[in-house]
């Protein structure tokens, strides 16, 4: 298959750009549902023990809407394979150019999600008889570790919208961590900010001692 022409990749760019634009608000109200809903829905597993879900009543429904509601199940994506997806989008240091819907979409609807659905889990303080979900310490521990890589790969980057709108969606979630993410994890954050803190003062004050040598530098761009 030959290559996409620089023109084509160009505009089709800048047309994703304006379709995610244009539904950020979207992704928002997708973050909110996520701490609404009565029902694990990324767990379809549990939702036949929640008396508050559809698939709970099944069995009094006829035939073909047990069927329906099988089907439309099946089209739902399931939170170890959204967790997998994105520590792999960790460990191998993908950009948010390379994959804003993860960035966009898949960080806070996980977010959201753990946050809430961990007090009804094994370790929640409001587990109920029968299992609705399996969210645990785990799970939040394995996600807040790849969402700090994936905050320590964009720091200082131009093209990174979603550090802004992580901080909300990831906050809720700190109470929960039970590993130590400070020497692996919080550390190289920290390290790296420093770096960049130090690169800006050194050439703030290159410039405020040597202010021709800026101006040349302005001319020559």
């Amino acid at each position: 298959m030959s290559k996409t022409h620089p023109e084509l990749k160009k505009y089709m760019d800048k047309q994703v750009n304006i379709e995610l634009n244009g539904n950020r608000s979207v992704s928002g109200v997708l973050r909110r549902v996520a701490a609404t809903l009565p029902v694990a829905f990324l767990e379809n597993e549990f939702n036949s023990l929640n008396k508050l879900s559809v698939l709970a009543k099944s069995r009094e429904q006829s035939v073909q809407v047990q069927e329906m509601l099988q089907n439309l199940s099946q089209h739902i994506p399931q939170l170890d394979k959204i967790l997998l997806d994105i520590e792999q989008t960790a460990e191998k240091g993908v950009l948010y150019i390379e994959s804003p819907n993860t960035f966009d979409v898949d960080l806070p609807l996980i977010c959201s999600y753990l946050a809430y659905w961990w007090q009804f889990g094994p370790e929640g303080p409001n587990r109920p008889s029968l299992p609705i979900t399996q969210v645990s310490s785990e799970h939040i521990n394995r996600f807040f570790c790849s969402l700090l890589l994936l905050m320590r790969d964009h720091i200082g980057r131009e093209i990174a919208p979603w550090l802004r709108r992580a901080h909300p969606s990831a906050v809720p979630l700190i109470q929960f961590v039970s590993c130590d993410p400070v020497k692996d994890y919080l550390l190289p954050v920290a390290e790296h900010l420093r770096n960049m803190a130090e690169k800006a003062y050194t050439e703030e004050e290159r410039m405020r001692t040597h202010p021709d040598e800026a101006d040349d530098a302005t001319v020559a761009e």
